[in-house]
């Protein structure tokens, strides 16, 4: 089997664009994705396999994909032989790999079956997740009670900004952690550079598919850069002293290659 790319980031982060590109380049992303929805109409590029074994395990653990502070709990031995079968099913495949942000809470647990995969790590400034977040209304960020919805009409506050924000700011603290031990292994790429990144990125993997995919970068639409968060939502995430470390932290890892 073949060493696999693991692509991973935050929700709403990029991950199905940088998905998108990697599998136009040739790497294989599973047979069986994701369809797109009204949030990604392009595609998510997520082996559901991979998903749902993720989706399995949080909830054996009690708890969502929005965890603010920490992982799950130590996996099972069924839960260990669920992931070899996944693995061992793809066992032909060359050039492989999987794409799903829930990946960034078992990164220890992949790294163990998988001591020579390559990580890649796609982070976006946090007011634009956060306000992405609050435009897909996720049930889990939403308060739910009996007349919110009536009260949102008048300005009530439904929307958990500081909980997003906190969902934000425990995935990027996993990958942080997890390249500070494994710094050989770990690529960062910055959703708003993407566009410049993405042929040194794929060239890193295998040089062939980067000379047989000469202008990947023509498949980003611009559109999907630019995003205005809710000046609420810029002034929460730009006065949280630990939400700006942690995006200095990102941004100086993309300039380690």
């Amino acid at each position: 089997m073949g060493s696999p790319i693991i692509i991973t980031g935050m929700h709403r982060s990029g991950t199905s664009l940088l998905a998108s590109m990697l599998q136009e380049a040739g790497i294989t992303l599973g047979k069986h994705l994701k369809a797109a929805g009204p949030f990604n109409s392009r595609g998510y590029f997520e082996d559901v396999d991979f998903i749902d074994f993720h989706e399995q395990v949080l909830q054996e653990a009690g708890t969502t994909m929005y965890l603010q502070h920490a992982v799950p709990g130590p996996r099972t031995t069924d839960q260990e032989a669920r992931a070899k079968s996944l693995l061992k099913s793809r066992a032909e495949q060359a050039v492989w790999g999987w794409k799903d942000p829930r990946t960034s809470l078992f990164l220890d647990f992949w790294n163990g079956l998988l001591p020579d995969a390559t990580f890649i790590f796609i982070f976006r400034r946090p007011s634009e997740v956060v306000d992405s977040l609050r435009r897909r209304r996720d049930p889990m960020l939403y308060r739910q009670f009996p007349g919110a919805p009536l009260l949102e009409r008048f300005g009530f506050p439904r929307f958990r900004g500081q909980a997003a924000l906190g969902v934000w700011k425990n995935y990027n603290r996993h990958l942080l952690d997890f390249a500070a031990h494994h710094p050989g292994r770990c690529q960062f790429v910055a959703m708003d550079a993407l566009k410049d990144q993405v042929q040194d990125l794929v060239a890193g993997i295998n040089a062939e598919l980067a000379s047989a995919n000469p202008d990947l970068a023509s498949l980003i639409d611009e559109r999907l850069l630019t995003s205005v968060p809710r000046s609420d939502i810029e002034r929460l995430c730009d006065r949280d002293p630990e939400t700006q470390d942690l995006l200095n932290r990102l941004q100086a890892q993309t300039s380690h290659h």
